[in-house]
């Protein structure tokens, strides 16, 4: 069952696979927006992550960063941090947006090197 954690307005849903995915062997895949993390301003992109970066998504932005094959989200918004969230490859999180919305965050790959994350909105 998911682990749900509550922190002001935002709700963050996370679920891992049953098994987890195995490290990709060789270089990671091509991320459709490259490293571009402005290519997310509306919820939906796919980006390499591979140093920490800061993802704006609507009125607020997560801080990504990702250690020894797991990636850790950190939700902020114009005002106060909101919560984070932990997960490894295969996993997923999907927490509230402003508008009442909801972005999902997929881990696609993730291993020593970086990871490949897929933002969608809805």
């Amino acid at each position: 069952m998911p682990a749900r954690v509550k922190r002001g307005a935002a709700m963050v849903v996370v679920s891992e696979p049953a098994s987890p995915s195995p490290s990709p062997t060789g270089p990671l895949p091509k991320a459709k927006d490259g490293k571009d993390t402005g290519a997310c301003k509306d919820g939906n992109c796919e980006i390499l992550v591979t140093e920490p970066v800061d993802v704006v998504i609507g009125d607020g932005f997560l801080h990504v960063s990702v250690e020894v094959s797991t990636v850790t989200l950190m939700r902020f918004d114009s005002s106060d941090f909101l919560g984070f969230v932990s997960f490894g490859g295969g996993g997923e999180a999907t927490f509230s947006t402003a508008g009442g919305k909801e972005t999902t965050v997929d881990a696609t790959v993730v291993d020593k090197d970086g990871a490949v994350l897929k933002f969608s909105t809805k």
